[in-house]
């Protein structure tokens, strides 16, 4: 009997360090910090975890977190993500230790940096659930701003869904260059991530458009609206689609009319257009509208159409451009131009 109270005792005695232990771990941000790192490297098997800490946490129990500074470091395939976040909340976490089962997680002024790509003032409510493959999630996401490269949007809105190997946006609404757009977009993480992007954009102010893309809309005024479609790996562009449209109170550069500008007849409007060319003027349109579209990686093909009751005139155009090279390669040396013109 007494070797049985000294072995409960010692039991006891055993268990409340246990728990005090387990308490300390649970209350303690660089402990918690270090066992999610090894839960995010065991579930996630395609992510590196490079950086995982937490500046504060808090716990309730049985399985609650509110962290406070977060900030990690991932490498997913060969790319960097960078995150931070002033405050994130996990509920139910256990829910993550079954497969089937899931936690919920949202965040609050958050910043994420990938690639070329730079996502601020991020929010969100998200629902994780464990797979055979790891840890899948959904939920609704919003950011104060995203660009990729010299492109940007702000006031976003999306629904969110992926795992470790994929991203998936839907619904994705945001403000753009004083117009809106609505679309989707998807990024699949590997060797060479893939993306693709589909966009319809209304009334977005061609100044503003042109100040971003280094003079790219020039030769044009007032705003437009149009459907782009890009997709391709990596900085190589494998499908380009755009089929833009300038409503009436638009205006083009008379320039791209000197070419015709002898063709016509003489006229009012012929003496209007030859004295804006030589002005270096613009052009009053009731309707603008050109497609690109890349058909292969060294071709492009298109439709201009133009109608103007001040010059009496109405065009319809194709246009079919061959080169010598892919066009994402062409891309990339005008924006390298691009950036040594603004330096």
């Amino acid at each position: 009997m007494v070797l049985l109270r000294r072995f409960l005792f010692i039991f006891a005695v055993f268990g409340a360090l246990v728990i005090a232990a387990g308490w300390v771990v649970v209350n303690n941000a660089a402990a918690m910090s270090y066992l999610v790192r090894q839960a995010v490297a065991r579930s996630l098997k395609a992510v590196d975890v490079r950086e995982l800490r937490f500046g504060s946490l808090a716990y309730t129990f049985p399985s609650d977190w509110a962290l406070k500074d977060v900030r990690a470091r991932l490498v997913i395939g060969q790319q960097v993500l960078t995150f931070t976040s002033a405050r994130l909340d996990i509920s139910n976490a256990l829910g993550l230790c079954s497969i089937g089962r899931g936690a919920g997680l949202s965040l609050s002024g958050a910043d994420g940096f990938f690639d070329k790509l730079k996502v601020n003032g991020i929010s969100g409510r998200f629902y994780l659930t464990r797979t055979d493959h790891g840890v899948s999630y959904r939920g609704d996401v919003s950011a104060g701003t995203v660009a990729w490269d010299r492109l940007g949007v702000s006031k976003v809105k999306a629904t969110v869904s992926g795992d470790a190997g994929q991203l998936s946006l839907r619904q994705l609404q945001a403000d753009v260059y004083g117009g809106k757009t609505a679309g989707k977009a998807m990024v699949a993480f590997g060797r060479v991530p893939r993306y693709e992007v589909s966009a319809v954009v209304e009334k977005a102010d061609i100044g503003q458009l042109d100040r971003v893309l280094g003079g790219v809309f020039h030769e044009l005024g007032g705003t437009l609206s149009g459907r782009v479609r890009l997709a391709g790996s990596g900085p190589q562009i494998d499908g380009l689609d755009m089929n833009w449209d300038m409503p009436s109170g638009g205006k083009v550069s008379a320039a791209l009319l000197s070419s015709i500008a002898t063709y016509l007849p003489a006229s009012q409007e012929k003496k209007r257009i030859d004295s804006l060319i030589r002005s270096g003027g613009k052009l009053a349109v009731e309707v603008f509208s050109f497609t690109i579209k890349n058909d292969a990686p060294d071709h492009l093909s298109g439709e201009i159409g133009l109608k103007s009751r001040e010059a009496n005139l109405e065009l319809h155009i194709t246009h079919e451009v061959k080169v010598d090279a892919r066009i994402d390669s062409l891309l990339q040396a005008w924006s390298a131009v691009f950036k040594q013109e603004r330096i």
